[in-house]
């Protein structure tokens, strides 16, 4: 019976986030029911263009269906989910995977109050339950941690980057038919998207050019975005501006990236997007004073959630490109400290990490950490370190000097 309530107490630390897409209403079904077994919460994810269903497809599955903005970006629309939960972590499932009611108790067991740690569970299909692979599954629910990448949500940077420890735990997903190819998945969306794709069914049509220019496929996705009607919402024609800006960026044309950013900052001055942009466009023609000006300028404005920008793209990564912006109109001593300041904030920001110890290459390690301990706590530093499996020669170094210290 203690166990019991125990096991009943913990399931209210745990909301089920099940992905839907594109999965049939009974595998979501079989989804749902097993993620009741350790979750009190059970989210059903939709992404609206793409779902062929609605909230009325599911009549009394113990979850909450939620249709949720998609952006032909799943990390994106992934981010805006774990928006809305409170509790202190969230699992993921695929829509065709089940977690098997045997592990409940061990993974609710490894779940403790005030513990700031990330999981990987088993993955495996088939008769005779052949592993696939042991992903990231279960994550502390904080604004720190976010998803990246351009069309699959990834979670493992983030995590490290702020010093979430990442533990194996002998917990089971079984999946039901292996859909793992991301290439596989990513030809059907690209796929679905085209098929709805119009000018009338213009979400369709600016989500395709989001997958388009994901898969760098510059050319296909201009095309699409030049077929936009002109007379969108405000806020899907801010992503159109972004997104035409950066399509002239990655195609190593800044100075028309930097006239399509102009041009939408004439009329929005407050998108933090449009003046990173700006500011990777000044860069690539090496005038930095712009740089950091337009750097300076995406610090004051809010970060939204795009399909097209990474997290942290108006928050550490621009401070990262502010730094690196001083430093190239030679005020090095400022960019160091600004660098440092970056860690003070995040400690497990790895680009920080590697932008200091390149300029304090010729200091040896303990004047290094003896000037890292003035910012960073000494435990942080440690934890950073450890962390690191593929260390660049910088911070082998350290890792190094490290290992011969006291703990």
């Amino acid at each position: 019976m203690a166990n019991a309530a125990n096991t009943r107490r913990k399931n209210q630390w745990v909301t089920a986030i099940v992905d839907s897409w594109p999965y049939s209403v009974q595998e979501i079904e079989r989804a749902v029911y097993s993620a009741g077994r350790v979750a009190h919460r059970v989210m059903v994810v939709l992404p609206d263009i793409i779902s062929p269903y609605d909230v009325g497809d599911f009549p009394g599955m113990p979850a909450e269906i939620h249709r949720v903005p998609f952006w032909g970006n799943f990390a994106t629309l992934r981010n805006r989910v774990m928006r809305g939960i409170s509790t202190p972590w969230a699992l993921l499932l695929l829509g065709n995977e089940e977690f098997l009611s045997a592990d409940a108790e061990r993974f609710l067991s490894a779940l403790e109050p005030g513990a700031v740690k990330s999981f990987r569970l088993i993955v495996a299909t088939g008769a005779r339950g052949q592993i696939l692979a042991e992903p990231i599954r279960v994550v502390p629910v904080s604004p720190q941690i976010q998803y990246a990448g351009r069309i699959w949500p990834q979670v493992g940077g983030s995590l490290i980057e702020f010093g979430y420890p990442i533990e194996s735990l002998n917990a089971h997903v079984y999946r039901l038919q292996d859909l793992s190819s991301t290439a596989k998945a990513t030809a059907r969306l690209r796929s679905v998207l085209g098929k709805l794709a119009s000018p009338r069914n213009w979400q369709a049509q600016l989500a395709l050019a989001v997958l388009l220019w994901a898969e760098h496929r510059y050319a296909d996705a201009r095309s699409r975005l030049d077929s936009l009607p002109r007379t969108m919402p405000d806020a899907e024609q801010h992503m159109v501006d972004g997104l035409s800006a950066l399509l002239w960026l990655d195609r190593g044309q800044p100075k028309k990236a930097l006239a399509r950013v102009q041009a939408g900052l004439a009329r929005h001055s407050d998108r933090a997007d449009l003046w990173v942009i700006a500011g990777d466009a000044w860069a690539a023609q090496g005038r930095f004073a712009e740089a950091t000006d337009a750097y300076r300028r995406a610090l004051n404005c809010e970060e939204l959630l795009l399909p097209y920008m990474e997290p942290g793209y108006a928050t550490y990564t621009a401070r990262l490109k502010l730094a690196r912006a001083e430093i190239a109109t030679m005020r090095v001593s400022q960019g160091v400290a600004r660098l440092l300041a970056i860690l003070e904030d995040y400690p497990g920001y790895r680009p920080a990490w590697q932008e200091v110890l390149s300029h304090l290459r010729s200091m040896p390690p303990d004047q290094v950490f003896a000037d890292m301990i003035t910012v960073v706590a000494p435990s942080k530093i440690r934890q950073f370190f450890s962390c690191l499996t593929h260390p660049t020669a910088d911070e082998f170094r350290m890792q190094e000097w490290l290992a011969t210290r006291d703990t």
